[in-house]
């Protein structure tokens, strides 16, 4: 290979390695206050760290049950006989489960708030929302060709 070629090579190996490290700049800085946040409120408070714990395995079960529902039902998708009742009924059961699963998980986080002060409760209900599983599929407009959008 020539100089020039090998120069070039070089230069957007350098550029991609910038980029690589800056991004991982940018996300330290940006969840350090966060991580260090819930550290301080975990570390202060280990009475509702027990109590999250003792609630993990009460969630653990419900969650298991829906994962479960849930993958029957992606396999029942999956299948090349398509059997509307039966999709439906399951579907209905996922639901269901996912139901009574938020529903406790809601129930004792409520039991958790009653246990907190009012700052303590801002702390960590408000780590929790910024700390949320983003969505896989993001809000986005529809656009028909003529850039017009449809509601």
């Amino acid at each position: 290979m020539s100089n020039r070629t090998l120069t070039i090579l070089v230069l957007i190996s350098l550029a991609f390695n910038l980029a690589f490290m800056g991004g991982a700049v940018y996300l330290r800085l940006k969840a350090g206050s966060r991580l260090h946040r819930i550290t301080d409120f975990r570390e202060n408070h280990p009475e509702f760290r027990a109590f999250i714990q003792g609630s993990r395995q009460e969630i653990k079960v419900y969650r298991d049950d829906f994962e479960h529902s849930r993958h029957e039902f992606i396999r029942l998708l999956c299948q090349p006989e398509i059997d509307d009742s039966l999709l439906i009924r399951t579907l209905n059961l996922t639901i269901d489960k996912q139901n009574l699963m938020e529903r406790e998980l809601g129930m004792l986080m409520i039991e958790m708030r009653k246990m907190m002060t009012h700052h303590q409760a801002c702390l960590f209900f408000r780590h929790l929302e910024d700390n949320r599983p983003q969505s896989p599929f993001p809000y986005r407009p529809f656009h028909d060709k003529n850039n017009q959008k449809l509601n």
